[in-house]
C-alpha cells in the first residue's frame, strides 16, 4: 500500500475576528517568549494556551521524521497532532513509512521533532543537506550509510542526547574525515552513543579517556572494532573502575589470533571476578556463544 501524503494546512487568518490580547506583562516580553520556546513541550503548551504564540511563531511538531534516498522521500509516523502510544518509552513508531511528507513542507516550515530523526542515504555521493529549519531537540538521531558535512552535523547535534550511527562519515572543511572523537564532540549533551563502522585507531583509547563527553555517557556501544584499539589500556584504566556506564564493544571478526587472545584474557578475568565493584562490559566478537551469554548476563541491568 502506498503511503499517505501528509499535507500541512494552515487556516487563513480572518483579521476581522482577531482580538487583541491583553497580557499582564509587556508585549515585548511575550513576543520574545513566542519566538524562543525552550522545548517542543513548552511550545505545545504555549499554543494551547493562546493562539497568539502559534501565529507569531508557527512550528510544525512531528513525532518522527525520516529521509530515505531509496525513494528520495521524507516520511513521518501517523502520530501527527496527538500523543504516540510509544512516545513514553522513546521508541520509533512501527508505522514510520505510513505517511509521506511533502518536501515543500520540509524546506519551508519550521519543524520540531519530538521523538526520532532518521536519515538513510546509501546512494548519496555528496554530504546530506539537513534542512536548516529542523530545530535541534532531544530526539534520537539515527543515521545509516550517510555522509554529512561537519557544519550540518554540529547543527543537528546541539541538543541530541541519544544517537545511533551506522557506517556514516563526517567531512570536515579541509575534506578530511572526522575521527570518532570529533564525532562525539559534536554532541555536547550526549547520554547514549552507538557507532558501528571502522572508527578506531591506535590513539582512540587515549583520546577517548580525555574527552569530557565520553566520561558523562550513560551508554556507549562501539562496533567493528579493529585490533588497533588498545583494549588492555581501556580495560585496566577505565572498564575495571566504571560503575555508571553501560559499555558494549563489538570486535571485528577479522581480528588476528594474537589480538583475540588479548580480548579473551580480559573476558576470562571479568568472568572469574564476577564482581559488583564495576559494571561488567559486554564484548561481542569471534568467540563461542557460551561466552556471549555469560557476558550478557553480567552486563545486564534492569
Amino acid at each position: 500500500m502506498a503511503p499517505k501524503t501528509f499535507q500541512f494546512k494552515r487556516k487563513p487568518l480572518r483579521l476581522g475576528i482577531i482580538k487583541r490580547q491583553n497580557f499582564s506583562i509587556p508585549e515585548s516580553i511575550i513576543y520574545y517568549i513566542a519566538k524562543n520556546p525552550s522545548t517542543p513541550k513548552v511550545y505545545q503548551k504555549l499554543i494551547q494556551s493562546c493562539k497568539y504564540f502559534g501565529q507569531k511563531n508557527p512550528i510544525l511538531l512531528l513525532h518522527c521524521l525520516k529521509y530515505s534516498d531509496y525513494s528520495n522521500s521524507w516520511f513521518t509516523c501517523s502520530k501527527i497532532g496527538k500523543k504516540s502510544c510509544k512516545e513514553i518509552n522513546g521508541k520509533m513508531c512501527d508505522d514510520l513509512y505510513e505517511q509521506k511528507i511533502d518536501y515543500e513542507i520540509i524546506k519551508s516550515q519550521k519543524i520540531w521533532i519530538t521523538n526520532r530523526f532518521e536519515v538513510m542515504t546509501p546512494y548519496h555521493q555528496e554530504p546530506f543537506n539537513i534542512p536548516k529549519n529542523i530545530k535541534p531537540s532531544e530526539f534520537l538521531f539515527h543515521a545509516l550509510s550517510t555522509k554529512f558535512s561537519m557544519e550540518k552535523f554540529i547543527q543537528i547535534g546541539l541538543s541530541v542526547k541519544s544517537c545511533d550511527l551506522w557506517d556514516i562519515s563526517v567531512i570536515k572543511e579541509n575534506q578530511s574525515t572526522a575521527s570518532l572523537i570529533e564525532i562525539i564532540q559534536c554532541f555536547p549533551l550526549l547520554e547514549k552513543f552507538v557507532c558501528f563502522g571502522n572508527r578506531t585507531n591506535s590513539t582512540t583509547v587515549k583520546e577517548l579517556l580525555k574527552l569530557p563527553q565520553f566520561l558523562k555517557l550513560k551508554s556507549f556501544q562501539l562496533g567493528n572494532i579493529t585490533e588497533e584499539f588498545d583494549i588492555e589500556t581501556f580495560y585496566h584504566t577505565f572498564l575495571k573502575k566504571n560503575k555508571t556506564m553501560d559499555v558494549v564493544l563489538c570486535f571485528d571478526y577479522g581480528i588476528s589470533e594474537s589480538y583475540k587472545q588479548k580480548v579473551l584474557k580480559i573476558i576470562n578475568e571479568i568472568l572469574e571476578s564476577n564482581s559488583n565493584d564495576f559494571w561488567s562490559p559486554y564484548f561481542g566478537g569471534p568467540w563461542n556463544n557460551e561466552l556471549h551469554e555469560k557476558l550478557h548476563a553480567l552486563n545486564y541491568r534492569d
